[in-house]
């Protein structure tokens, strides 16, 4: 049986961040939000980047508070902030989509997987 999802996130964060995954701006990366062997990022090292954190700030596989203060500090969007809040507060969604992507779900995947449940 599936866990159910609890958390839901704002339309514009959503838009923003599936916009960017299926922009091919980005290179998929596996098991770190930034992987600097792959010179990639994971789904959720996207969704830090739009709150403006550099690749070398991206360390862990998941987002923790450390990535939610540096996006304060770098004064972004009010969405991206409450994003990156929310999802930084259920572990459970995150290590989904981590494992989603480090199993070789594509981003174009992933976005649509947010649109629907998220």
């Amino acid at each position: 049986m599936s866990r159910v999802i609890k958390t839901k996130l704002s339309k514009s964060f959503k838009k923003r961040w599936t916009t960017a995954l299926r922009s091919k701006e980005f290179t998929q990366g596996q098991k770190y939000l930034y992987n600097k062997d792959m010179q990639g990022h994971c789904c959720l090292g996207v969704a830090c980047a739009l709150g403006g954190l550099e690749k070398s700030q991206l360390k862990g596989a998941l987002i923790t508070d450390t990535e939610c203060k540096r996006a304060k500090m770098n004064d972004s969007p009010n969405d991206v902030l409450s994003g990156l809040d929310a999802l930084c507060k259920d572990n459970d969604l995150q290590e989904r989509l981590a494992d989603y992507n480090d199993r070789g779900k594509s981003f174009n995947w992933i976005a649509a997987y947010i649109d629907r449940y998220l």
